[in-house]
């Protein structure tokens, strides 16, 4: 059970997480409770953290030192990707996916990391669900800045790829297709919903709910949902059909991912919605969804934050796919410079 602070060792830390930006998220208790329930870990120069390839069981807060993650790409060899400060995230993409890390993380000086166990994070759903949606708020604040970082960089290689530009009649028909509004939700499509491991937390109460705040969209194939600059936060869950995630520069479209039946993707202006870079979603053929505009996100936050919580857990899984997404995209286009 998590109570607080009673380990001097670990309290000695305090005042230096405090001075991390996680203290922008979470209050002195908070701080307290995660120190208290997490493990101190210490790295020398040099050392690996953690390995691209391999599964970690929990995530790392960085308290003091910096860390190098770096990545092992075709044609580069080792290349490192960018340099990880106090009160960053390790390995949030795979923490959130429950998979291997893309990238590796080792440590350029002296290091100590606050690892939080999984079994330890779940377990704040129970005492403190306020405290493990702001973690998770932290977490995806950082893969959005992440987001933003590889999105410029892919974006120059797209202009210097050699995937195609679209045409002038494809760009006019998706400019003329736009989703419509149909009939109501019905009890099939809550039962299919149900029964998908993406809304397994997720009572039958809580589904009504949730559906009381979406509307249900019918839309033929090439119909843009998300379109470049965008800056309205959105959700979408797709019944039926399947979804197109992309990024369009200079009239060239690389795509990133397909996001199917059962699925949530949300616009990164859930998050930021500041940033001048949009990802494209489209469908790739006829599809139905569910959407949850803005309005009625603030709506479910402000008025039922139990429900928005679990909401809330699927946006960051959704931008840490799409995180991943791009990850991928930026290997392919190094690889096809590389055989160019």
């Amino acid at each position: 059970m998590f109570k607080l602070i009673d380990n001097p060792e670990t309290m000695a830390k305090l005042p230096e997480l405090e001075e991390t930006n996680l203290a922008n998220y979470l209050d002195r208790q908070e701080l307290e409770i995660l120190l208290n329930n997490g493990q101190i870990h210490s790295f020398s120069t040099g050392d690996i953290i953690l390995q691209q390839g391999k599964k970690a069981e929990g995530i790392y807060i960085i308290i003091s030192g910096n860390v190098v993650v770096s990545a092992r790409l075709m044609g580069q060899g080792i290349t490192n990707i960018e340099v990880l400060k106090p009160g960053n995230f390790l390995n949030e993409i795979s923490f959130i996916e429950k998979g291997p890390c893309p990238t590796s993380y080792v440590a350029s000086n002296n290091v100590q990391c606050l690892f939080i166990n999984s079994v330890h994070f779940e377990m704040l759903s129970l005492y403190f669900p306020e405290t493990k949606y702001k973690i998770l708020y932290a977490i995806t604040k950082q893969i959005c800045s992440r987001l933003k970082a590889m999105h410029g960089k892919v974006t120059t290689l797209i202009t210097q790829s050699e995937i195609p530009g679209l045409s002038f009649l494809g760009r006019v028909v998706d400019s003329f297709n736009q989703p419509k509004q149909v009939a109501s939700i019905n009890e099939s499509m809550l039962e299919r919903l149900q029964k998908k491991s993406l809304f397994k937390s997720f009572s039958k109460d809580e589904l009504h709910e949730l559906f009381q705040h979406a509307i249900l969209l019918e839309a033929a194939k090439n119909c843009k949902l998300i379109h470049v600059g965008e800056k309205n936060a959105s959700c979408y869950i797709v019944i039926q059909g399947a979804v197109q995630s992309s990024i369009m520069q200079d009239n060239k479209l690389a795509k990133l991912s397909v996001i199917g039946p059962g699925a949530l993707f949300a616009s990164i202006a859930c998050i930021d919605n500041d940033s001048s870079f949009t990802i494209t979603f489209v469908t790739c053929e006829q599809a139905i969804l569910l959407k949850i505009s803005e309005s009625e996100l603030d709506a479910i936050r402000n008025n039922n934050p139990r429900l928005w919580y679990k909401l809330f857990d699927l946006i960051c899984l959704s931008l840490a796919a799409l995180e991943k997404s791009i990850n991928k995209l930026d290997v392919r286009l190094h690889i096809e410079t590389y055989n160019r």
